[in-house]
């Protein structure tokens, strides 16, 4: 039998709406919205999206007041074409959208990564297209609201950035774009990860609203001369100590013991960097420690999630300018943490473990987090069932503002996730890869994996 990765997604807790997260008659927080998808009677609170083989969910996005949905999906010149999929509110098909809900774009690519909006609506999408010689760039492809082509950028909707030559050896480089930001003008920052002679570093990049310029804005490193990934970047509103504004890439730094480790950097508009650090969970040279996700908290505090040691791993940055130090980032000593025995204090770290890293393959491990209108912070991830053998789980948890668990959600602040197949069985594998706030019902999304499963939509 053929085993078929299906895009799912499930929106959590009728009850997420109350700004105390009391638990009511609707249930726990924990649970699958009833009121969510039509996948079948027993799946209350999830949808099924069966579409093609050998796809993966890399962002999810509220878009013209229902979902984007944004896959990779084997096939294409380069090996990977793009899906979109627009679902209403409450994750049915928006079959006005496209072509009967569907978007599907054989853009060359290698590799799908993540898409944004920008401010007129356009949907961005950033990965990876072949080079010559073995070597990658990042690629950019924008369509329009509509899901259609959008020609005004580049002359046909998509272009690569090349980073070949970057150190003057001639050999083509791995570039793999992973986040991208939308500036109000339309241009783009893309920001990703270079494999050259000298190992990983982050790249930067400047695209122009219309395409025409892609511009290398050169290498980032948290620390001098260690090999570094840059995932995700984050544009900073203009604040007192730093009127025009700014950015926030973070990723990690490899150290002298081949560790990685946290990493972030807080730049100029023009890219100048103001302040670059790196956090450890544990001493150095104990764990691969990876950045996938970076949330804006306010307008001087970040969330920073990931892995450490195969767990869950958060902490909060605040921008700030003591007036006796240069405008920098620091920990927040107000995200307390749950003082996990072998871990630093002022961050969380899951009592779950299992959940992947990649820290040598230039991408960002799975670890994706939100924070809602009441400081509340959710962390979701993949972990194998610790009773079931070759079974994995969706997971979230629940944070308090101060970073601790927040027991009345689940249990004790964590939920574990099986999608069901049948009345009385489920998914071997429940992976949530991206995740969204519908007002205040965060949507976790995701593949599940099961043998030959018939579904309503199978006629897509």
């Amino acid at each position: 039998m053929t085993i078929r990765n299906r895009f799912l997604a499930l929106l959590m807790g009728a009850c997420a709406l109350m700004a105390a997260g009391a638990v009511t008659a609707a249930g726990n927080p924990a649970d699958p919205d009833p009121t969510f998808g039509n996948y079948a009677s027993f799946g209350k609170g999830w949808q099924l999206i069966p579409v093609m083989e050998d796809q993966f969910v890399v962002a999810v996005v509220p878009f013209g007041g229902g979902i984007l949905v944004c896959m990779s999906e084997d096939g294409g010149a380069g090996g990977q074409l793009i899906r979109l999929t627009k679902r209403h509110a409450d994750g049915t098909l928006d079959t006005s959208w496209g072509t009967n809900g569907h978007v599907v774009k054989d853009a060359y690519l290698y590799g799908v990564a993540d898409m944004t909006l920008d401010k007129q609506g356009r949907i961005v999408v950033v990965g990876a297209t072949p080079a010559g010689g073995g070597g990658y760039h990042m690629a950019v492809v924008r369509f329009k609201a509509d899901g259609t082509d959008d020609a005004s950028f580049a002359g046909d909707g998509g272009l690569a950035v090349s980073f070949n030559d970057w150190d003057g050896s001639g050999n083509p480089f791995v570039c793999v774009a992973q986040s991208a930001i939308a500036l109000p003008s339309g241009s783009l920052i893309v920001v990703g990860n270079v494999l050259g002679t000298g190992g990983w570093t982050g790249g930067t990049a400047f695209i122009s609203a219309d395409g025409n310029t892609a511009q290398p804005l050169g290498d980032m490193r948290f620390e001098t001369g260690r090999p570094a990934v840059v995932n995700r970047i984050l544009e900073v509103a203009s604040i007192p100590e730093m009127p025009q504004g700014g950015y926030v890439v973070a990723g990690a730094s490899q150290n002298s013991a081949g560790k990685w480790r946290f990493g972030a950097a807080l730049l100029k508009k023009d890219h100048t960097p103001l302040s670059i650090t790196t956090w450890a969970f544990q001493g150095d040279g104990q764990a691969d420690e990876i950045v996938s996700d970076l949330t804006a908290v306010d307008a001087t505090h970040l969330l920073v999630a990931g892995t450490t040691n195969d767990r869950m791993a958060a902490l909060r940055l605040q921008i700030l300018d003591d007036h006796v130090h240069p405008i920098h980032l620091a920990l927040d000593t107000s995200f307390v943490g749950n003082s996990q025995a072998g871990y630093f204090g002022y961050r969380y770290v899951s009592p779950e473990t299992g959940v992947p890293d990649v820290p040598v393959s230039g991408l960002r491990p799975f670890v994706r987090s939100l924070q809602d209108a009441s400081g509340r912070v959710l962390l979701a991830a993949t972990i194998p069932s610790p009773v079931i053998p070759n079974v994995y789980l969706g997971l979230a948890s629940r944070l308090d503002a101060a970073g601790q668990p927040d027991v009345g959600f689940g249990s004790a602040g964590s939920a574990s996730y099986r999608f069901p197949v049948s009345e009385t069985g489920f998914s071997d594998r429940t992976i949530f890869t991206a995740m969204m706030l519908q007002g205040e019902k965060p949507v976790l999304a995701g593949i599940m994996e099961n043998p030959d499963l018939i579904s309503p939509e199978s006629q897509l």
